[in-house]
């Protein structure tokens, strides 16, 4: 799959162009009963991204009205599916399907795309059936651009 459709392109053409003005390692496989973990199959609930100030929310059920004035919502990850031998699949809103494999430690996701070679570092957070990844990029214009993907298990 190209760079197009990993995480980091994904994210800095969505919020670039809305706003142009993770798996377990060896030591966590098994997490003790009660214990959040990230294997499993998730879902979209919303994108919220900060500009001056302001946070901007899309909930993932908005996200057809949007995507006519905001084409590249098609890229973000609908569904992502963290197998516990550190494989994912990430099913995009426009249908197309990357997988590649993931190292999930404390609250850092190391996401690598098949055919890529340069991983992508992300924060993020489990409470329960709630996953938060955190993600920044630069604006193109000397600044950054802070965006949320809220996540449900299914």
């Amino acid at each position: 799959m190209t760079q197009k459709k990993s995480f980091l392109f994904l994210v800095s053409s969505l919020i670039i162009a809305l706003f142009i003005s993770v798996g377990c390692d060896s030591s966590d496989s098994n997490p003790t009963s009660g214990e959040a973990s990230i294997v499993g199959t998730w879902d979209l609930t919303s994108m919220t991204s900060t500009m001056e100030g302001q946070d901007i929310t899309i909930q993932a059920n908005q996200i057809d009205t949007y995507i006519l004035l905001i084409p590249e919502l098609g890229m973000l990850p609908e569904t992502i599916i963290f197998n516990d031998n550190g494989t994912y699949q990430v099913t995009y809103v426009d249908g197309e399907l990357e997988t590649g494999t993931y190292v999930a430690t404390d609250n850092t996701l190391t996401i690598t795309p098949d055919g890529e070679t340069v991983p992508m570092i992300l924060n993020y957070t489990l409470d329960g059936n709630t996953a938060t990844i955190e993600m920044e990029t630069d604006d193109g214009q000397g600044g950054t651009i802070s965006a949320t993907l809220l996540y449900t298990k299914r």
